[in-house]
């Protein structure tokens, strides 16, 4: 067994050690999907005055903008998993991926600035979010293109 399998092997054995199917993975991309587009329609609803529990960073673009931005993609990403010929689910999942590590980026620069160090849950679910969809984003764009060489 070369290094690399062992070390693969290690790894799958220790923390790679689920199962995840089919269904599961598209639950879990649908959910995330839906959950920005809930995103999205909150930040086109809010009232302009109603922005003192955003971070500096969602508060630097016009709120707004950041909900047509996360409603658009949600919905082409929806969209992509029923049209097929173009990697729409994978482009949406990127998008949605840089919004929230922006969001977190700044959430954790705030988080850091205080004294005491406090509030970094919202900054750890900004980077959650930002790697589950950029792993998905990855995922997607590989099984489009397995379905297209088919």
């Amino acid at each position: 067994m070369s290094p690399r399998t062992a070390a693969f092997r290690w790894l799958y054995d220790h923390w790679l050690a689920l199962h995840v199917t089919v269904v599961a993975a598209a639950i879990l991309q649908v959910t995330l999907l839906l959950q920005a587009l809930s995103r999205g329609l909150d930040y086109i609803s809010l009232e302009q005055g109603s922005t003192a529990i955003l971070s500096v960073i969602e508060r630097a673009l016009p709120l707004e903008f950041s909900g047509w931005v996360f409603t658009i993609a949600a919905i082409t990403g929806l969209a992509g998993l029923l049209v097929r010929q173009f990697p729409l689910t994978a482009y949406a999942h990127v998008v949605i991926a840089t919004f929230y590590a922006m969001f977190a980026t700044g959430a954790i620069i705030e988080v850091l600035q205080r004294d005491p160090i406090e509030g970094w849950r919202t900054a750890t679910a900004w980077l959650v979010g930002a790697v589950a969809h950029a792993v998905l984003a990855r995922q997607s764009l590989a099984a489009w293109r397995v379905a297209r060489v088919q």
